[in-house]
């Protein structure tokens, strides 16, 4: 188990992360669910946990596989996927159904990306997983991380981005977030149709005193990895796409292939400075969409799984997509303050609707 300094070490690196643009307000957890054809054999699942954290001191305190009853595995994985990381150092945190099927693998995104989940459910699981998704190499941005910081402040005072709005439920602070996800058998969906879809989707959807600006702000997580490549760390790069919202799945789909990654950001807080500026101004920063796909994942018996990326800013949504051989899942993840129930499903609802009539 890590010592003391170790843990303290750790959550001062994973707040360094993302803590010149990190809002103070935001717990920072991203979350990966497999579902397994087998019961997983857990018999070394601890010395296996034990071997990750030893070898990555920058998970922090060893965590614990938690085993989850069928009747509370919904409740406890959001319960998972949105509790706030606190001074006790724990940064990963791990669930199993009691039947050994199912997991839900829970990181601070400042020691981890979506790939990086992946290797440590790989760890708890005892078998190898893979992931097709490319990064983006030598890429680089062609500005420099001042003048990206500063034309971001001028959007968000001059231009924020649009929001999908909802009716929310003020007294859902005890439960803050929601998940839900869709199976699609066929696999077909991709990143380019589901933005595709998000864009035409908030066209229609209705505009309230709090849908923010005018531009849908899609950010997108890609990988600095080599190919193939999985360790539970994080090598991230992102990008932030505006989409106009007459443009059908070909502009979308070139707007992609066109966007370059944004400057790699310091790992600092710059004094405090930063989450004070990005408190001062949560309400006009972040995004309309947070769309992570991690790819094609394969692996011994693995049936499916999701990925549910952070969310950031007021009224955030975050769409993950996974596809395996049997499918593709599509999750979203909102926030219960932000959106019903009935808001988020019928969000999700529409997602797959257009998804498959661009197929």
């Amino acid at each position: 188990m890590t010592t003391d300094v170790d843990a303290a070490e750790a959550l001062r690196m994973a707040r360094a992360v993302v803590g010149l643009y990190g809002d103070p307000d935001v717990t920072w957890g991203i979350s990966l669910e497999a579902t397994f054809e087998a019961p997983v054999d857990l018999t070394e699942v601890d010395a296996r946990i034990a071997a990750l954290v030893a070898e990555h001191p920058h998970l922090g305190v060893l965590p614990t596989l938690q085993r989850v009853a069928p009747q509370a595995w919904a409740d406890e994985r959001e319960r998972s996927a949105s509790a706030p990381f606190g001074d006790d150092g724990l940064l990963v945190r791990l669930l199993a159904s009691e039947d050994a099927t199912r997991f839900f693998v829970t990181a601070h995104h400042g020691v981890c990306d979506g790939l990086g989940l992946i290797a440590v459910m790989s760890a708890v699981v005892g078998r190898p997983l893979t992931s097709s998704a490319r990064g983006v190499g030598d890429r680089t941005s062609s500005q420099s991380f001042l003048v990206s910081s500063v034309l971001r402040l001028g959007e968000a005072l001059l231009a924020p981005p649009a929001r999908f709005s909802g009716e929310g439920d003020p007294a859902a602070a005890g439960r803050p977030e929601r998940l839900h996800q869709v199976d699609e058998p066929t696999g077909t969906v991709n990143g380019v149709r589901v933005c595709a879809a998000l864009n035409s989707i908030h066209a229609a959807w209705p505009r309230r005193r709090t849908s923010g600006g005018r531009r849908f702000l899609v950010v997108m997580g890609a990988s600095r990895r080599v190919p193939g490549e999985t360790a539970p760390d994080r090598q991230t790069a992102y990008f932030r796409i505006a989409l106009k919202p007459q443009w059908g799945l070909a502009e979308v789909k070139r707007a992609l292939q066109e966007a370059e990654p944004e400057p790699t950001f310091p790992e600092t807080s710059a004094g405090g400075i930063g989450p004070m500026v990005t408190r001062a101004l949560k309400n006009r920063l972040g995004y309309t969409v947070n769309v992570s796909n991690l790819g094609i994942v394969s692996g011994e018996g693995l049936a499916s799984m999701a990925m549910f990326p952070a969310v950031n800013g007021p009224q955030a949504v975050g769409v993950g997509l996974v596809s395996t051989s049997h499918g593709s899942t599509v999750s979203l993840r909102t926030r219960r303050t932000d959106f019903s129930d009935d808001e988020a499903q019928r969000l999700l609802r529409l997602v797959m609707e257009r998804v498959s009539a661009t197929q």
